[in-house]
């Protein structure tokens, strides 16, 4: 048996994203079955679950999945609870208290893959988003194979645990009645991402304390009024969260990868040396520069999920890699290979780090920098090196963050 401690989020030996060790998982070959505990779920998650699981489960009748979702604190929402009626599973919401306030919430964080090898992930780690992809986060790894004594009795231990009549009490079928009921009742939030508190007024006091904390917690945003705009860490330092563009655009010229299924993006704009860069349009300026963020395109017909924004060391470039799978087993590569070249490809932001993408030909470039609210170029090669163009058709909140209006 091996345990291995895994860190997110904070650069060293031991860093790893939660997600790309589950996404990995549930590609092995290897694997018959996988089992998830989870507090929270975001539709986000549950999107790129329902490609995966697919993925997972297509052809193989021997292969089974259970998810054990929360509905506790109102957190998993509305949408990401429809989003996972489409996940090919036995999926269960586990709730304590089906009315009144609380005593105690489902809170766990286990994910178990079962096999010749098997593989068990405990830790801090949600099924959501920022869980998986960006916030500081541990894990323990323990791998085993099947007849390691040691590892039989750990795992004994937890499936041991969960077979209690009462959480099997409190575990409820996923469907569409018991969705409607949450909803009807008011007990799980009906908005992706949850509705934002009332705007309340900072006394001077308040005001004094929260710039106090920014100078003790340098390279962080400390939590703000709702409806504020995040601000830039004075030290330089990327905040933790920046808005994105809501509908935008980049110039392929010749994609990179054998596909073809590579778009180069930029950190910083090349005309106005000040602006952002291309890759700052979904988002993503992450803390360190191995930071990767999941992207989920709805494209020909499909929704492929698994797409990475990843900076690659040897040449200073961001790329968005066009790696998804959808729930049929398509893979994105298998689609765009080699169709993309001098083409304008337009992103429409239609939920969190989730884009339609639409593919325009090259001759509509000029015509949509007309249209654009802001236009540049990304840094490639030098001056004198034509960039590939870039531009913002809507995105105001972007546009007011990075100072472009």
């Amino acid at each position: 048996m091996r345990v291995q401690f895994v860190g997110q989020g904070l650069p060293g030996p031991s860093m790893a994203r939660v997600g790309d060790l589950l996404r990995d998982a549930l590609r092995d070959p290897y694997y018959t079955s996988f089992t998830a505990y989870a507090a929270y779920v975001s539709i986000g998650v549950a999107r790129q679950l329902a490609g995966l699981i697919g993925q997972f489960v297509a052809g193989r009748p021997d292969r089974r999945v259970a998810l054990f979702v929360g509905g506790d604190l109102e957190v998993t929402t509305i949408p990401a609870l429809e989003a996972l009626l489409d996940v090919p599973a036995e999926v269960r919401v586990i709730r304590f208290s089906a009315v009144e306030a609380q005593p105690i919430i489902y809170h766990p964080k286990t994910y178990v893959f079962r096999g010749e090898t098997n593989l068990i992930i405990v830790g801090s780690s949600n099924m959501t988003t920022r869980g998986w992809e960006r916030n500081v986060e541990n894990s323990v790894v323990v791998t085993f194979d099947e007849g390691d004594p040691e590892g039989a009795a750990f795992l004994a231990e937890i499936e041991s645990f969960y077979a209690h009549a009462e959480f099997d009490q409190h575990a409820q079928l996923l469907d569409r009645e018991l969705i409607a009921l949450f909803k009807a009742a008011e007990l799980v939030v009906s908005a992706e991402p949850p509705p934002a508190k009332p705007l309340v007024e900072l006394s001077e006091a308040a005001k004094q304390a929260r710039k106090e904390l920014q100078a003790r917690f340098p390279g962080i945003t400390v939590s703000k009024q709702p409806g504020q705009a995040a601000t830039a860490d004075p030290s330089g330092a990327f905040p933790t969260a920046i808005p994105g563009a809501n509908r935008f655009w980049c110039e392929t010229q010749r994609m990179t990868g054998a596909s073809g299924n590579q778009l180069d993006l930029s950190k910083t704009a090349k005309r106005r040396r000040t602006a952002p860069g291309s890759v700052h349009l979904f988002g993503w300026p992450p803390p360190n520069v191995e930071g990767d963020l999941s992207v989920s395109l709805d494209f020909g017909g499909r929704i492929f999920h698994g797409n990475r924004i990843s900076y690659f060391k040897g040449n200073g470039m961001w790329r968005l890699l066009m790696l998804g799978v959808a729930a049929d087993g398509t893979t994105m590569p298998d689609v765009v290979r080699q169709q993309l070249n001098n083409k304008v490809l337009v992103f429409t932001a239609t939920g969190e780090h989730h884009y339609r993408l639409d593919v325009q030909d090259g001759d509509t470039l000029e015509r949509l920098k007309a249209e654009s609210r802001f236009v540049d170029e990304n840094q490639r090669g030098g001056a004198s090196k034509p960039g590939r163009w870039w531009g913002v058709l809507e995105g105001e909140a972007f546009l007011s963050y990075h100072g472009l209006i």
